[in-house]
């Protein structure tokens, strides 16, 4: 991702404020998605990340940031003791305290999903994970996020929890080889709903 762009209109001091501050805000966001709690570290980065920064006369003058190999894997299975990635704790976190946001997106607490009640862990002794949320929120409003991009990426992060207590049966055909289907296609459709999807198609 580009920072410089983001960068408010202002006086060449205000500009280079800006983008050093962006720099810094894009930190939580990363953290919230690509890192987890192991057992060995609280906050461990599961992926890589390079981060560039543009210099003019001794002055920032913007950063590029790009991440790679995140640890894909993790989205469906951790270890005992471990945590799947801070975003989903932190958005649960946040609807039991919104009764706005857990309307708009019907989530449960973490033991109801299948992606994060393998593990036997759900929370982090001395992290709030509300307040991590409120931390990430308002560094994607220092980047210019408006509320509705937000609330697709709730919608999204949602829709994967969701996604992954599907539950598959055998359909039985008489003439042909036994297939798959989903057996709970009320939870497909939550699913659905939320990335914006049509569940019978």
């Amino acid at each position: 991702s580009e920072l410089s762009g983001r960068a408010s209109k202002g006086t060449t001091g205000q500009a280079v404020s800006n983008i050093e501050q962006q720099i810094l805000q894009a930190n939580p966001i990363m953290e919230a998605f690509g890192n987890a709690k192991t057992v060995r570290n609280n906050n461990s980065s599961r992926f890589g990340k390079l981060i560039t920064v543009k210099f003019r006369g001794g002055s920032i003058q913007g950063a590029s940031i790009i991440n790679y190999l995140l640890e894909k894997s993790r989205l469906v299975m951790q270890s005992k003791g471990e945590r799947n990635y801070h975003i989903f704790y932190q958005l649960l976190a946040a609807c039991d305290c919104d009764d706005q946001l857990k309307s708009a997106l019907n989530l449960e607490s973490p033991d109801f999903y299948e992606y994060l009640n393998k593990s036997g862990i759900s929370s982090i002794s001395g992290v709030s994970d509300e307040k991590e949320f409120e931390d990430l929120v308002s560094a994607m409003n220092g980047l210019n996020f408006t509320a509705e991009e937000q609330m697709s990426i709730w919608k999204l992060v949602g829709g994967v929890l969701n996604f992954g207590n599907i539950k598959f049966e055998v359909d039985k055909k008489g003439t042909a080889d036994d297939g798959a289907k989903v057996g709970n296609f009320a939870t497909l459709k939550l699913g659905a709903d939320l990335i914006g999807v049509d569940a019978k198609e």
